[in-house]
């Protein structure tokens, strides 16, 4: 009783995106699930079923506010305990799926075609068994129920009826004769319960691929850390005129990015290549200053006697807070209070927010922002903002870049015409 209870009450209760999970006989079907069935995850276009199951799954699309929703689903659990779905034997799951649970849920169910509520759906998982009452809109291996979900004779008639022809269309005409008249299991003895969720060897590969996915994330990560390094430790050479020279070290020459953009007007260029450094310096700058803002929130809290935690700072704490930490921002990195504003203002004005040289006063920021010219950041960058990417072999200079555009503007001159040519 108290699981009939549970599940009258399931169009009731907010689900998250949670695994598929089974109360009785009955399945609450998450996302990934319901999509697997109906073939939306697979590569086949055509939609056509091309997982085989020795089962197939029926559906109860519904919304939490939806009153008629309560009302069938006292009906939908009994017909789900008399043809005993999740069992083995039954060669059938019936499951519900929340259309507005989520962005997710709210999509698929705009896939499938759900316009109403409640809405049935019969999904036949036998191969290429195409089956009646098709809409447009679905999958040849989907049908949805065109009755009056009241009735709820009907509906136990049609799922019989489907699971019939299903059944029927799995084996050849004999083998599915001998299955009706001796009532033939298409499952092992051993097997007492259909797959909650996605079956095994499906999961498992979903497994894989998110540990995949995770290795692929860290060994970028490690990658990327790995160019910061470099860059603190090696800058990036430079060749130029736009170079920055430590004081502390002499011999040590470096790319400044802001000299960079500055010589080769790659503050306001649209060419590929200047977006790239342009989006690639200022990200570098705002995490630099933010990386700052938290360092000095730390020192900050650590100077309070007795050192408070951040939830319980006191009103009188939050007025010194914002106004000290701005002094320590200040006396460390000036830049880093303005360029905020700056990109509110769209980099104006200019004079404060683009200066010529690099603006950090400890000048191993500035190194940091030297891993904009390496090229595996540079291709991370071209792929975000959708440009094209070229490698340099080195930063030109800003004098071969003028000698370049006065030669393609004489280019462009009419040239005097030689005696005899026309």
């Amino acid at each position: 009783m108290r699981r009939i209870i549970f599940l009258i009450l399931v169009c009731c209760v907010t689900f998250t995106n949670a695994a598929t999970e089974r109360a009785g006989h009955i399945d609450l079907l998450d996302a990934d699930t319901l999509s697997y069935y109906l073939q939306f995850n697979q590569s086949n276009k055509d939609n056509d079923a091309s997982v085989k199951h020795p089962y197939d799954v029926v559906v109860l699309y519904y919304a939490q506010w939806c009153t008629n929703c309560r009302a069938l689903s006292p009906i939908y659990i009994r017909i789900a305990e008399l043809l005993k779905a999740g069992e083995a034997k039954s060669n059938i799951i019936m499951g519900y799926f929340d259309c507005e649970a989520d962005y997710e849920h709210a999509v698929l169910c705009e896939q499938v075609g759900i316009t109403h509520y409640p809405t049935l759906q019969y999904i036949s998982l036998a191969p290429d068994h195409r089956l009646p009452h098709t809409q447009k809109k679905l999958p040849s291996h989907v049908t949805q129920f065109p009755g009056n979900w009241q009735v709820g004779e009907s509906i136990l008639d049609w799922i019989r009826t489907m699971s019939f022809l299903s059944q029927w269309h799995r084996a050849s005409w004999g083998k599915a004769l001998r299955q009706v008249l001796f009532a033939k299991s298409s499952h092992p003895q051993s097997v007492s319960e259909l797959p909650v969720g996605l079956p095994p060897q499906v999961a498992n590969q979903k497994h894989l691929q998110a540990a995949e996915q995770a290795l692929n994330s860290t060994q970028a990560l490690v990658t990327r850390t790995s160019y910061y390094v470099d860059a603190l430790l090696a800058p990036m050479p430079c060749r130029d005129t736009h170079c920055m020279t430590e004081s502390a070290t002499q011999n040590i020459t470096y790319v400044d990015a802001y000299a960079y953009l500055d010589h080769t007007a790659g503050w306001s260029s649209m060419t590929p290549s200047a977006q790239i450094v342009r989006s690639c310096v200022l990200e570098a700058v705002l995490d630099v200053c933010q990386r700052l803002q938290v360092q000095i929130a730390e020192v900050w809290l650590s100077q309070q006697k007795p050192i408070p935690q951040v939830e319980y700072l006191t009103q009188e704490q939050l007025e010194k807070f914002e106004p000290e930490t701005r002094q320590m921002m200040e006396e460390q990195e000036p830049y880093c209070l303005q360029i905020d504003q700056c990109i509110m203002k769209q980099l104006e004005p200019v004079e404060v927010c683009l200066p010529p040289t690099c603006p950090f006063q400890e000048t191993y920021k500035c190194r940091y922002l030297t891993t904009c010219f390496v090229d595996a950041v540079q291709r991370d960058y071209a792929d975000a903002l959708g440009v094209e990417w070229k490698p340099q072999s080195s930063i030109r200079e800003p004098t071969q870049k003028k000698q370049e555009v006065k030669q393609q503007v004489d280019e462009q001159a009419p040239k005097k015409q030689k005696w005899g040519l026309f």
